[in-house]
């Protein structure tokens, strides 16, 4: 599949140390902030939290028994997916019991993905002036989220097929 020169240029993988500083700085802004959601709900939260989304977090805390092994990537499909809301996660999560390094690495990591699902959307409606379609459900964005879903996921299937125990 060959891309366009329009395409490739707003196509913007790091090419070089200042590339790879900023992609860092978003990463780990959204790690950060998200721990500190994390951390405050844990500490100072925890009744809120627990008023305001204490079911879906019962029903999740059953669901998570079967990922516990997993929960590095479970945590980065999450970060991937558009379900749950990402305040939902950072909010509940330490109510189930996700470590907190757990769950600052699978957001750090989670987070690229989308973000350049929405670096590409920025890129089509800067375009939107010149172009009578938008297109933000390409082939090109949607095949990137699910091969990465499917990296992600790739250790839960390894481990379950040669039934390794951690």
């Amino acid at each position: 599949m060959a891309l366009d020169q329009e395409d490739k240029d707003d196509l913007k993988f790091p090419r070089n140390l200042q590339d790879l500083r900023r992609l860092n700085a978003i990463l780990s802004c959204s790690a950060i902030g998200s721990t500190i959601a994390y951390t405050i709900s844990s500490s100072l939260g925890s009744v809120a939290v627990m008023k305001l989304i204490g079911e879906r977090i019962q029903k999740w805390n059953q669901q998570l028994v079967q990922h516990k092994q997993h929960m590095f990537n479970y945590m980065i499909v999450l970060r991937i997916s558009p379900f749950p809301p990402n305040w939902v996660v950072n909010l509940g999560s330490c109510h189930l019991g996700v470590p907190i390094g757990v769950f600052f690495w699978g957001t750090f990591l989670g987070v690229a993905p989308p973000s350049f699902i929405h670096v590409q959307a920025g890129a089509a409606l800067d375009r939107l002036s010149s172009s009578d379609k938008l297109e933000l459900f390409t082939v090109t964005n949607v095949s990137c989220l699910i091969a990465v879903c499917i990296v992600a996921l790739i250790p839960v299937f390894i481990k379950k097929r040669f039934n390794y125990s951690a």
